[in-house]
């Protein structure tokens, strides 16, 4: 049983962290070679500005937004500075690969290449001790005897 409930905490994991596809797109071999740069060339800070960029865009979202207290004026901040990483990114450190992705490929290597980086950010932010705990939480409140029963499973 206690592998069925971990099991459900991973697949819940799992979708947590997709980040949505790009409709019709493929990485290419110049959108592969961006997104590996933009991985290998953030740093931790880059990692937690990019982290609370999802947090801060999420928490807009009507179903979530009750939950979180950040002010339009915080909000900002965290745009701007994420802005100015994106920037710093893309013209310094992966000046070359960006420039390669999108002659070679279109806009559409940009957005699968930072698909990746968001993935990273996503993994920063589940990977927490803290997140990971409240995470495992979930398996207080589910019936592992009724997940069992349901699916066939003996």
């Amino acid at each position: 049983m206690k592998q069925l409930m971990t099991c459900a905490c991973a697949l819940l994991l799992a979708l947590g962290s997709a980040a949505p596809s790009i409709a019709g797109q493929f990485a290419g071999q110049y959108s592969d070679v961006l997104a590996k740069c933009l991985v290998q060339s953030s740093t931790n800070d880059d990692k937690r500005k990019l982290a609370n960029w999802m947090f801060a865009s999420v928490s807009l979202h009507p179903d979530v937004a009750h939950m979180s207290s950040m002010t339009r004026e915080q909000r900002k901040v965290v745009n701007q500075s994420v802005a100015m990483t994106v920037t710093d990114l893309m013209t310094d450190a992966c000046k070359d690969e960006a420039t390669n992705a999108f002659m070679m490929e279109g806009a559409g290597a940009i957005q699968l290449s930072f698909r990746v980086f968001g993935q990273l950010a996503m993994k920063e932010l589940f990977s927490d001790n803290a997140v990971a705990k409240g995470l495992a939480e979930l398996n207080t409140h589910m019936e592992a005897e009724t997940l069992v029963s349901k699916l066939g499973i003996k």
